[in-house]
């Protein structure tokens, strides 16, 4: 497992480094996500810092061909884990959703710069909704990553059951530090890159099991 961890931290410093390598003018933030539930024991919450970059990419890169360049983006950190009581967790996954690109309003400016600059520099927390919300899973099994499971965010209730709902989830620009230790604090078989999925290839093109779909770098990403 140690072996694991320390191989996967390896790769991802090497990716990170070609993505910054390839860079110019870079605007950078730390963003806090945090997802309340009302549950029958009252709210229970849980929230995660990630870092996200959004940098110019070099026009003459090596590994950049021509399709590649342009502006792009890289999160790290860990998904949001909400501790439900009697073994159940709600994790807000890294990825589609949970962006402040996505959730704050830039005005009239271009996306790059001006627009990620404004965007960096926002006060205050703001909802995450819709599309803008990461994406919500659970475990009927902890300990199994092949338990995994969508959750609806209107519905919660069909995962946890009666007088379980989403009662908001929101981003905030933040000076915290980056969240670390909770996800693999709850579980014992993540093994990083290459990022695999959470169960093993069925060979089928399609009905993939959302367990093939919910990969590794969703729970954890340097």
């Amino acid at each position: 497992m140690k072996y694991a961890l320390r191989k996967h931290a390896l790769i991802a410093l090497f990716g990170s480094a070609l993505f910054l390598a390839g860079c110019g003018e870079q605007v950078s933030w730390n963003q806090k996500i945090t997802i309340h539930v009302d549950t029958p024991d009252g709210v229970k919450s849980g929230s995660s810092v990630t870092r996200a970059i959004i940098a110019k990419k070099r026009e003459g890169f090596l590994f950049n061909p021509p399709e590649a360049r342009g502006v792009g983006s890289a999160v790290s950190g860990e998904a949001v884990v909400v501790d439900l009581g009697d073994g159940q967790y709600l994790f807000g996954l890294l990825g589609a959703g949970g962006t402040a690109q996505c959730a704050i309003d830039w005005g009239a400016d271009k996306w790059w710069p001006d627009g990620a600059r404004k965007v960096a520099r926002n006060k205050g927390a703001v909802p995450l909704e819709g599309n803008c919300r990461p994406r919500l899973v659970t475990f009927n099994n902890i300990n199994d990553p092949a338990s995994v499971k969508r959750v609806e965010a209107d519905d919660l209730a069909a995962s946890f059951g009666a007088d379980y709902a989403l009662q908001s989830i929101t981003l905030e620009i933040t000076n915290e530090p980056t969240t670390e230790g909770k996800v693999e604090a709850l579980i014992d078989w993540y093994s990083g890159y290459p990022e695999p999925g959470l169960c093993p290839s069925t060979g089928r093109v399609t009905d993939i099991p959302f367990c093939r779909r919910v990969k590794h770098g969703d729970l954890i990403s340097d």
